[in-house]
């Protein structure tokens, strides 16, 4: 759904709609400072990467708290 709006279309084979919270486990309000930031790991997904998509996902391998 975008903008309240449901979206579909063709997908590749093997693909399928799904919301964002099939996809994940998502923590929020973890405030990850620079330091927390790795070169590998699980993926950091910041509100930059919602709005731009030219913009890299961060990773961490910090050991997170539970939500």
């Amino acid at each position: 759904m975008i903008g309240g709006e449901k979206i579909q279309g063709q997908l590749p084979n093997g693909w399928a709609w799904v919301s964002i919270g099939e996809t994940g486990e998502y923590i929020n309000g973890f405030a990850f400072k620079p330091g927390h930031r790795d070169s590998s790991g699980r993926p950091i997904v910041r509100i930059q990467n919602l709005t731009d998509e030219t913009k890299s996902l961060n990773t961490t391998t910090l050991d997170l708290p539970l939500a």
